[in-house]
């Protein structure tokens, strides 16, 4: 009774048996880590655009002579607002990619896609978007990340074997 099986026991059927395990690629955890980056950034930039509409003098606006400025209150609140809602989605959207979700990764390749298109509209300033998304776009995309999304038995979504 000294063979592996018998002193494994049932834990060999389990997916967490390193045997097992399907590995996430370090291509879809870069790409993860660029969505939570774009995230802060989004919660950031809509904090930015509440305060704008708190200050009262002129002189403190943060968009002072770009095009927020000639924006009520209101709509600078509703604009910051949405910005941290989308900075919100993009959190979950990255951790649900890490996780493996097929539906995050169509997701983020569409925003890329979108975003390289805007890069493209906004030329001289919109090269580092497009550079950006476009690695998003090839990290997402590859034959590894790929086939690891594809794979039904891919990394439990459970915190260890006992739950």
């Amino acid at each position: 009774m000294s063979d592996w099986y018998s002193i494994r026991g049932d834990a060999a059927a389990l997916p967490t048996d390193p045997l097992n395990m399907k590995f996430r690629p370090a291509s879809v955890s870069l790409a993860s880590l660029l969505v939570k980056v774009a995230a802060i950034w989004q919660f950031i930039l809509g904090i930015l655009v509440i305060w704008s509409a708190i200050s009262t003098s002129q002189l403190e606006r943060l968009f002072k002579g770009q095009e927020l400025a000639k924006y009520s209150d209101g709509r600078l609140w509703f604009t910051g607002l949405i910005a941290i809602f989308f900075g919100l989605i993009l959190w979950n959207v990255a951790k649900s990619l890490k996780e493996g979700d097929n539906t995050a990764r169509i997701f983020v390749i569409a925003l890329a896609v979108l975003n390289i298109v805007f890069g493209l509209l906004s030329h001289p300033w919109g090269i580092v978007a497009i550079v950006l998304n476009a690695l998003v776009l090839y990290l997402l995309a590859n034959s590894g990340s790929a086939r690891w999304f594809a794979d039904s038995t891919y990394e439990v979504k459970r915190p260890n074997a006992f739950s």
